[in-house]
Formats: C-alpha cells, sequence, structure tokens
C-alpha cells in the first residue's frame, strides 16, 4: 500500500517534469488565452499537491511514540489537530524551515485537516492556495468549532477569486457576527504581541519592523505622512518614502511637531426618525436632521460640515463618539480597533478625528459632483478613502500614493465619485493599453477586462461591513 501510494505521488512528479520540459520546447503557437489557461491549470495542480502535503503532516502531527508497560517502544496516533512536540523537528529539516516556520507549519497543517477541513477540501479541489488557506485558519484560532464552520461556509464560496487581504477581511466581518467575544480575543492577542525590531539592510542602512496597536498605527502614520508631504511641499527632492523615512526620525528625535489627522467608519443607524438613512444619496442633505451628523447619534455638540468640503467626512475632534455598543471599530484602511480605546484617539499625537459616513447598504462613501478635470482637494481625498489601495485585483499600493483617474475619460466621463478610481502609476499605465477594458459601477464596483478576455472585480472598502453581511 505504502509502495503504491509513493508510486502515484512519483508518477504525478514525472508528469510535472515532462509538461515542464515540454513548456520548454514545445510549439511556441500557443494564444494569449492558452497561455493564460496553463498558469491557472499550473496553478491548481501545486493547491492539490500542497492538500495532500498538509494531510499528510497533520497525520504525522498526530502520531506519538509511546512506551508500553513491557518497557517496547510503540506509536498510538491521537485524532487530527493534535500536535506531538517534537513533530516540526522532523518537518524543518526535511522542508528546510527554522524552527519557528517548522512550528507555525505544522500546527498550521493540524488545524485545516481538522476544524478546518472544508477548507483543506477546496485546497485539494485546486482552488485554493496555503498561502490563503493559512490566512483563513489564523484569523480563527480563536473562535468556537460551530463559528469556524459557520465562517467557513460563508468564505470558502468564491474564495479562490480574492487575495488574502480580501479573505482575511472577510472572514473578521463574519467572526464579528457570529461570535464577537472571538474577534476581541484575537484583537487583544495581537496588541499584546506588539514589539519593535531592528535588523541589518542593505550596506549603510537597518531595517525596522514594528507591530503596533491599529490606532497607535493610525496616529503614528498619519504623522510622519503629514511630516513627509510637508517637505515634499517645501520643494524637497527626496521621494516620498525616503522623506517619510525622515520624518520619523525627526519625530522620533523631538525635532519637528505635526498635528495628523485620522478617520473613522461607524455603522449608520437612524439618530432619529427625521435622520435621512439614505447616506449614499444625499449625505449633505441628511446632515440637517437635528444638527447632527445622518444616521449617527447627536453627540454633545454638534458635528461640524464636512471637513474641508468633503460630503461624507466631519469633524468630531473633541467629540464623544456613540461606540459604547461596538466591541469593535474599523479605521479605513488600518484594520480593527477595540472600541472603548476609539475615544482616545482623538487626543493622541495631536490627531484630528474624522467620522467617514458611509452608504448604509455598500459601506462606502459618496460624494457629488465636479465639473473641472482635475478632482478638488476634497474630492480627491474622498476617493482615495472611498478606494484605500489601487482598484486593480490585488494590489496593495496604498490610495494615497496612487493616482485619481477617470474611468471614462474627461470631459465624456463626469468628474464625480462614480467616475474616479485609485490607480498606481502601473496600473495607471497597463488601463491606458489598447486591449484592456474597465468599467465602474455608481457604487464603485470596479470590472476589469483582460486582453484574454477573462473578468475580475475589485470593491471599493466596505468601511461598515455591510457587502459581507448581503452575502
Amino acid at each position: 500500500m505504502i509502495e503504491h501510494m509513493f508510486d502515484r505521488l512519483a508518477e504525478a512528479l514525472r508528469l510535472v517534469q515532462e509538461e515542464f520540459e515540454a513548456s520548454r520546447t514545445g510549439p511556441t503557437s500557443l494564444s494569449d488565452a492558452e497561455l493564460a489557461e496553463r498558469v491557472e491549470a499550473s496553478q491548481r495542480v501545486v493547491n492539490a499537491a500542497s492538500a495532500v502535503q498538509v494531510q499528510r503532516m497533520a497525520q504525522y502531527a498526530a502520531r506519538e511514540d509511546v512506551r508500553h508497560e513491557d518497557g517496547t517502544l510503540g506509536q498510538q496516533d491521537r485524532p487530527l489537530g493534535h500536535v506531538s512536540e517534537f513533530a516540526s523537528g522532523v518537518v524543518g529539516p526535511a522542508l528546510g524551515l527554522s524552527p519557528a516556520a517548522a512550528d507555525t507549519k505544522v500546527g498550521v497543517a493540524a488545524r485545516l485537516a481538522s476544524v478546518m477541513a472544508p477548507t483543506l477540501r477546496v485546497m485539494a479541489a485546486g482552488e485554493l492556495d496555503e498561502w490563503r488557506a493559512t490566512v483563513l485558519t489564523r484569523e480563527l484560532l480563536d473562535a468556537g468549532p460551530d463559528t469556524i464552520a459557520a465562517v467557513q461556509d460563508v468564505v470558502l464560496p468564491g474564495a479562490g477569486g480574492r487575495t488574502a487581504a480580501q479573505i482575511r477581511v472577510h472572514a473578521r466581518r463574519a467572526l464579528s457576527r457570529l461570535e464577537p467575544e472571538a474577534l476581541v480575543e484575537r484583537v487583544r492577542r495581537s496588541r499584546e504581541e506588539r514589539g519593535l525590531w531592528r535588523r541589518p539592510g542593505e550596506p549603510g542602512v537597518s531595517e525596522w519592523l514594528a507591530v503596533l496597536p491599529n490606532e497607535t498605527s493610525a496616529a503614528c502614520w498619519a504623522a510622519v505622512d503629514e511630516l513627509a508631504r510637508r517637505y515634499r511641499a517645501d520643494g524637497d527632492a527626496r521621494t516620498l518614502d525616503q522623506a517619510r523615512a525622515d520624518a520619523m526620525a525627526d519625530l522620533v528625535l523631538g525635532n519637528a511637531t505635526v498635528r495628523t489627522t485620522v478617520t473613522f467608519a461607524l455603522p449608520a443607524v437612524p439618530a432619529m426618525a427625521s435622520a435621512q438613512t439614505a447616506l449614499g444619496r444625499s449625505v449633505a442633505g441628511a446632515t440637517a436632521a437635528a444638527g447632527g451628523a445622518a444616521g449617527v447619534a447627536p453627540a454633545a455638540g454638534p458635528v461640524t460640515a464636512p471637513a474641508d468640503g468633503a460630503a461624507g467626512l466631519y469633524d468630531v475632534s473633541g467629540l464623544p463618539l456613540p461606540v459604547d455598543t461596538l466591541p469593535v471599530v474599523e479605521v479605513p484602511g488600518v484594520g480593527e480597533v477595540p472600541g472603548e480605546v476609539v475615544r482616545q484617539i482623538a487626543g493622541a499625537f495631536g490627531t484630528r478625528a474624522l467620522l467617514a459616513l458611509c452608504d448604509w447598504q455598500s459601506g462606502t462613501l459618496a460624494s457629488e459632483t465636479c465639473e473641472a478635470y482635475r478632482p478638488p482637494p476634497w474630492l480627491e481625498r474622498l476617493v482615495k478613502s472611498r478606494d484605500g489601495t489601487c482598484r486593480f485585483f490585488g494590489c496593495t499600493v496604498a490610495a494615497s500614493r496612487c493616482d485619481v483617474d477617470h474611468v471614462v475619460s474627461h470631459p465624456r466621463g463626469p468628474t464625480d465619485v462614480a467616475n474616479l478610481m485609485c490607480l498606481c502609476r502601473h496600473h495607471h499605465r497597463l488601463k491606458q493599453q489598447d486591449r484592456w477594458r474597465v468599467s465602474m459601477t455608481p457604487d464603485g464596483v470596479v470590472t476589469w477586462t483582460t486582453p484574454v478576455g477573462d473578468q475580475f472585480t475589485t470593491w471599493p472598502v466596505d468601511h461598515l461591513g455591510v457587502r459581507d453581511l448581503a452575502s
């Protein structure tokens, strides 16, 4: 039986090796679509092979050496999910992994083969790679068995077409609804693991790695970015990344001070019967109700008019935010923050606090139309807040570093939030290539069509989590 198993794996390896040789020496007359199909098919093989490795690794980890009463040494197979103390000691050298990496890989394999079995089956079908399966597994470390099963039911359909970051967000949103205390525990444990590390980099420089609570990270990044952009506005020749590095050093050493801005997104609920809740249709008009922001309970004082004229962004600095019943609040583009610490953010590092009002049905920001070709600063900031990153599939370039591009070129297309999207410089150039097509719906859903006819979709940041709720 064992020999038969090895024969099958050896045969699978031989077939893949033959395909590799054919790819090197075979005909070069394949069309673009055929080449793309082979890329996807190869990934499915990799995914399925990874599932086999995970299953066997979990089985090995579940096996313990035991000494019988007569003194002889034997073995006992425990249920899948059990990890013997020294399993990673065999796996690590065999796979060329460090002890820490081997411990992680074995632990993830044990969970995938037990409580995450549906995810492993999707891997075995070739639809999900090991990294994205690992991301989902890690997000559910503190959840109970019923919740783990329910989250997989929500996340796995269509997971093959999502990036790891999208799967992470989808899982957290589902977890926050099904077992919010598990998400709170995950946030608590992650925050306790904060740290700052330094390691050698290229000759003459060092690399820093920081793990910070989200609210601290948001405030620190806002301070660094604000100072760096001030340097650039003064005509400095440094790149923005270089200016940020110098700005961080200046702030740490006390050579500069700034006032920064952090934006929050809160679930919108009607403040009173007369308040309009269709935020996407009329954000500005809705604020007339009780002198407050639409869908948000009035604070101790009136919420100010939209910051810098930006419909949907309201300055709430110094005002108590309605977060008492929310265990976790999202800082757009940053991540989850415990509700009890949100009130403290406005005072951190002299931070200015903005409240992002979102369409209650899609979770996206909304705005109005501008007649000019170049969007005014408030509209540009709004589009960047809505998109979060470049709107090409899987691109993680921050919106702050992207161009704000017309989907339908101006003047055929208007300068408004429904016709503007963020693209990094590379994907901006890609969009302009003859055989690429792109369209966007009024609520910011972008569909791309590749030169080989494939289509994929990207969504704006769902600041409220309502899109996942509807899925």
